[in-house]
């Protein structure tokens, strides 16, 4: 838990802001992921939303700051609406027709975070 972190010591304000980039950028990344669907293709978007995700983790396992937590947080984001974008789009063209809602909705159900005691 970050609250709990003494290498941040975070104040409430803050986390709040290392929560809230995540969604934030994930937002307008969505944006820029339909646009590189139909640029390069959603293999490729999803490669790239996939290489966004290892940096942000990196980014996150040796942040010592607060701007660099947030840098990650903000990487992650990116990836995140990306991904959102392209994923259950690829997962549709890709599954047979009698089981294709239920991958997509399988997908989404998956991802749905229900804990927030973790932050």
């Amino acid at each position: 838990m970050i609250k709990a972190d003494p290498i941040f010591d975070l104040t409430t304000q803050e986390i709040e802001a290392v929560v809230g980039i995540t969604v934030g950028v994930a937002c307008l990344f969505s944006l820029l992921g339909g646009w590189l669907n139909k640029s390069i293709g959603r293999r490729w978007t999803i490669i790239i939303s996939s290489v966004l995700f290892g940096i942000g983790s990196i980014n996150l396992g040796i942040a010592k700051t607060l701007w660099e937590l947030l840098l990650g947080r903000a990487i992650i984001g990116a990836g995140l609406g990306i991904a959102s974008m392209s994923v259950p789009i690829y997962l549709s063209e890709c599954a047979p027709t009698a089981y294709r809602g239920m991958i997509v909705t399988i997908n989404n159900l998956s991802i749905t975070e229900t804990d927030t005691n973790d932050v």
